[in-house]
């Protein structure tokens, strides 16, 4: 009887042992996957916060289009007068001691490529075209209105953030784009249906040039016109009830329009020290000069899944780990010093926004001209003077002759004259 309790309890020592040891390496792990899942998601929320950074810096250079008269809307170019943009701001400790605050220098050159806009190259040429109809010109009056909107919003509100330390936007960055974008989509929405009807006006233009050359003559559709007239009233209505029956459809073009430019903003090209610098290359050095940030989020989220998971005899030890790693006792260099590699001192300029203004330069045609007709203007003046003086010339001979053959002496004069 002694023995066959003693082999049940072997048994059901045994059964424990293998559930304990079971029970372990299940935590092992789940252990393991929430670490690996959380460097994927580290990766994936620190590249999308150096998107945010990017565009803050894009705005903060006011190469984006924001302006309705000037380019890509209209064919005057506007002058961007730019300073450095300092970009991963780090606070360096030189070698005899002294900490100084440096900086990245980036910049967004106005060029021809940053300067296009393939969506508002073809607007602006259609609406110089001979034939252009007032109809297309209706929805590209929106389209460009809803254009200039956004690129206006995000300029405005990036350019805020940019004031804001990068580590506050690296941190919180996606979710406070998220809120922007929310928000910008609900009055983008607004704005459309306010230019929806704001812009029918153009039923009322029609464009007089029958020719294939030169630019469109707009004219008023008035009474003197009746059926011209009725038609564009008509097109009113249609327009205006139409619209309540299409509505979700504008939005969710409107929706797609606003993820375009989005996106078409990432493609601009920047400089890094007067060098050519890319998107990757920007992520890539975001993680490197915010490393210690990171790393230290990341270590606390391997911390709380240790204690969660393993126990709490692993997660003090990976405590330890930790703070032997900082101090530099087991020699990974996680938490090393930041780079200081093309850094320079921190321009108080660095931080300020671009001036842009939309003036027209004066061409050289134009400059050539007014001094062709300054000239001609002095010859005329000239010649002017010249005529009276060979009148009053022929005066004084007439008189001192006598006055004698008048006629003879006038065609003589008027030939003079005309010499």
């Amino acid at each position: 009887m002694s023995d066959t309790t003693s082999d049940t309890a072997a048994i059901d020592e045994k059964k424990e042992s293998t559930t304990v040891t079971g029970n372990y390496v299940t935590n092992v792990k789940n252990f393991t996957s929430t670490v690996v899942s959380n460097a994927f998601f580290f990766i994936i929320y620190f590249s999308l916060s150096s998107l945010l950074l990017f565009g803050c810096k894009l705005t903060q250079s006011n190469i984006l289009p924001t302006e309705t008269k000037c380019y890509p809307y209209t064919a005057t170019k506007p002058i961007i007068k730019q300073n450095d943009i300092n970009i991963f701001t780090s606070t360096i400790v030189h070698d005899n001691g002294t900490k100084e605050k440096m900086s990245l220098k980036m910049k967004f050159p106005y060029d021809d490529y940053n300067s296009s806009n393939k969506l508002l190259d073809m607007t602006r040429e259609y609406k110089n075209e001979p034939r252009s109809n007032f109809l297309a010109n209706y929805f590209i009056s929106i389209l460009e209105s809803l254009v200039q909107f956004n690129y206006s919003s995000y300029t405005a509100i990036l350019n805020m953030l940019n004031g804001l330390p990068e580590s506050i936007i690296l941190l919180f960055g996606p979710m406070i784009f998220g809120i922007i974008t929310f928000i910008i989509i609900l009055f983008n929405n607004l704005y459309l249906i306010y230019l929806w009807f704001s812009n029918m006006g153009w039923f009322f233009k029609t464009n007089a040039n029958d020719s294939t050359s030169g630019s469109p003559k707009w004219k008023d559709v008035t009474w003197f016109n009746p059926i011209d007239y009725c038609i564009s009233i008509w097109m009113v209505i249609i327009f205006g009830f139409g619209f309540l029956f299409t509505m979700p459809v504008y939005f969710f073009l409107a929706f797609l329009l606003l993820y375009w430019l989005i996106i078409s903003s990432l493609t601009f090209k920047a400089q890094m020290n007067g060098n050519p610098y890319s998107m990757g290359t920007f992520i890539k050095d975001s993680f490197k000069y915010n490393k210690n940030l990171i790393i230290f989020l990341y270590s606390l989220f391997v911390i709380s899944a240790a204690f969660s998971q393993l126990g709490t005899t692993s997660g003090v030890f990976s405590i330890i780990v930790l703070i032997l790693i900082y101090f530099d006792k087991i020699h990974i260099n996680l938490f090393g010093p930041v780079s200081k590699d093309g850094m320079t001192a921190v321009s108080v300029m660095g931080f300020e926004q671009a001036t842009k203004t939309c003036k027209k330069a004066t061409s050289l045609p134009d400059t050539a001209l007014g001094v062709a007709k300054h000239v001609l203007k002095g010859v005329r003046n000239i010649a002017s003077k010249a005529s009276l003086g060979v009148a009053a010339l022929g005066a004084a001979k007439y008189m001192s002759k006598g006055g004698s053959n008048i006629k003879k002496d006038l065609l003589k004069l008027n030939k003079k004259l005309d010499n």
